[in-house]
């Protein structure tokens, strides 16, 4: 999947503080089948900075912006889709299409990337809350 520079630079600052796992996001827990975190994970952290996963956003919510981001910026279908690693629905196509359109989503996710840099240096971005809120 490709990766933009600024995606780079995070998961690299991220793996820098866990060295003794071969994953960047390594699990909670020694004995857990994957040894990677889980969507619940995720989903508990949002709880825990004050965030209702049932009403306000959730992991699966950033997947969806980011969805929506993509179509409005005008890409197309095939390729947005393919990213978000969703599975053709027409088993046909499935069959013969193995395209995974390296080049178009290198600079979708590049044109992404510095949209959302955009937003922070502009100030727009509202930032995690980093504890429960009254």
């Amino acid at each position: 999947m490709p990766l933009t520079e600024q995606s780079i630079k995070i998961l690299t600052d991220v793996k820098a503080t866990n060295n003794l796992s071969p994953f960047v996001f390594p699990g909670l827990y020694k004995n857990s089948k994957s040894g990677m975190l889980s969507e619940a994970t995720f989903n508990k952290a949002l709880r825990s900075m004050g965030y209702d996963t049932q009403k306000d956003i959730c992991l699966h919510g950033f997947r969806a912006t980011c969805t929506t981001l993509l179509y409005e910026m005008g890409y197309r279908e095939d390729i947005v889709e393919r990213q978000m690693s969703h599975t053709q629905e027409n088993k046909i196509r499935a069959a013969y299409d193995h395209a995974q359109f390296i080049e178009e989503r290198t600079r979708m996710m590049k044109q992404l990337a510095d949209y959302i840099d955009d937003l922070r240096d502009g100030g727009k971005v509202v930032p995690f809350r980093s504890r429960k809120m009254a």
